[in-house]
Protein backbone atom coordinates (compact mmCIF):
# COMPACT_ATOMS: atom_id res chain seq x y z
CA UNK A 1 0.00 0.00 0.00
CA UNK A 2 2.61 2.54 0.98
CA UNK A 3 4.58 2.11 -2.53
CA UNK A 4 1.44 1.90 -5.00
CA UNK A 5 -0.68 4.81 -3.30
CA UNK A 6 0.99 6.91 -0.45
CA UNK A 7 4.58 7.48 -2.15
CA UNK A 8 3.37 8.12 -5.85
CA UNK A 9 0.64 10.59 -3.72
CA UNK A 10 3.06 11.90 -1.64
CA UNK A 11 5.82 12.64 -4.73
CA UNK A 12 2.28 14.58 -6.73
CA UNK A 13 1.73 16.51 -3.96
CA UNK A 14 4.99 17.60 -3.77
CA UNK A 15 5.42 18.65 -6.95
CA UNK A 16 2.13 20.36 -7.13
CA UNK A 17 3.29 22.58 -4.21
CA UNK A 18 6.70 23.02 -5.50
CA UNK A 19 8.22 21.70 -2.15
CA UNK A 20 10.56 19.23 -3.01
CA UNK A 21 14.38 19.80 -2.39
CA UNK A 22 16.41 22.10 -5.12
CA UNK A 23 18.35 20.34 -7.32
CA UNK A 24 21.28 22.42 -7.50
CA UNK A 25 23.11 24.27 -4.71
CA UNK A 26 22.98 28.06 -6.25
CA UNK A 27 26.82 28.35 -5.06
CA UNK A 28 27.29 26.04 -7.30
CA UNK A 29 26.16 27.27 -10.72
CA UNK A 30 27.64 30.75 -9.95
CA UNK A 31 31.24 28.52 -9.30
CA UNK A 32 31.00 26.44 -12.12
CA UNK A 33 30.51 30.41 -14.28
CA UNK A 34 33.35 31.88 -12.55
CA UNK A 35 35.49 28.88 -13.55
CA UNK A 36 34.41 29.37 -17.61
CA UNK A 37 35.08 33.27 -16.97
CA UNK A 38 37.87 32.52 -15.96
CA UNK A 39 39.20 29.89 -18.44
CA UNK A 40 38.31 32.24 -20.96
CA UNK A 41 40.50 34.73 -19.49
CA UNK A 42 43.45 32.83 -19.10
CA UNK A 43 43.03 31.93 -23.13
CA UNK A 44 42.84 35.42 -23.63
CA UNK A 45 39.58 35.54 -25.35
CA UNK A 46 37.79 37.21 -22.84
CA UNK A 47 38.31 39.75 -19.67
CA UNK A 48 36.67 37.39 -17.31
CA UNK A 49 33.58 39.20 -17.03
CA UNK A 50 29.62 37.84 -17.16
CA UNK A 51 28.79 40.44 -19.87
CA UNK A 52 31.17 39.43 -22.70
CA UNK A 53 31.08 35.27 -21.86
CA UNK A 54 29.10 35.28 -25.15
CA UNK A 55 31.57 36.44 -27.39
CA UNK A 56 34.93 35.05 -25.99
CA UNK A 57 32.87 31.42 -26.30
CA UNK A 58 32.77 32.33 -29.78
CA UNK A 59 35.75 33.46 -30.43
CA UNK A 60 37.40 29.92 -28.57
CA UNK A 61 34.99 28.33 -30.55
CA UNK A 62 36.57 29.55 -33.79
CA UNK A 63 40.11 28.88 -32.17
CA UNK A 64 38.90 25.32 -31.62
CA UNK A 65 37.93 25.31 -35.03
CA UNK A 66 41.13 26.46 -36.60
CA UNK A 67 43.43 23.76 -34.39
CA UNK A 68 41.52 21.24 -35.06
CA UNK A 69 41.74 22.36 -38.96
CA UNK A 70 45.24 22.43 -38.61
CA UNK A 71 45.66 19.11 -37.55
CA UNK A 72 44.04 17.26 -34.43
CA UNK A 73 47.19 15.69 -33.56
CA UNK A 74 49.44 18.21 -33.43
CA UNK A 75 46.56 20.50 -31.57
CA UNK A 76 46.66 17.50 -29.12
CA UNK A 77 51.13 17.60 -29.29
CA UNK A 78 50.92 21.40 -28.87
CA UNK A 79 47.96 21.37 -25.96
CA UNK A 80 45.54 23.98 -27.04
CA UNK A 81 43.08 21.55 -28.54
CA UNK A 82 43.07 20.44 -25.02
CA UNK A 83 42.53 22.82 -23.27
CA UNK A 84 39.93 24.34 -26.07
CA UNK A 85 38.27 20.84 -24.95
CA UNK A 86 37.89 21.69 -21.55
CA UNK A 87 36.88 24.83 -21.99
CA UNK A 88 34.04 23.54 -23.74
CA UNK A 89 33.32 20.75 -21.29
CA UNK A 90 32.87 23.50 -18.56
CA UNK A 91 30.66 25.74 -20.95
CA UNK A 92 28.36 22.52 -20.70
CA UNK A 93 28.60 22.10 -17.45
CA UNK A 94 28.11 25.81 -17.19
CA UNK A 95 24.77 25.41 -19.28
CA UNK A 96 23.49 22.22 -17.43
CA UNK A 97 23.21 23.13 -13.56
CA UNK A 98 21.65 26.71 -15.29
CA UNK A 99 19.19 24.69 -16.68
CA UNK A 100 18.19 22.66 -13.72
CA UNK A 101 18.58 26.18 -11.87
CA UNK A 102 15.25 27.10 -14.47
CA UNK A 103 13.58 23.74 -13.65
CA UNK A 104 14.09 24.52 -9.96
CA UNK A 105 12.39 28.26 -10.33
Amino acid sequence: VEFRFYTPMKDIVLDLLNRRPRMVDPFALMNEQTSLDNMLKDLGVGDGTRATRAAALAAASRLYEEEVAGGAIRGLVRGKVVRLMLIQIQQLKADLLQAMDQIDN
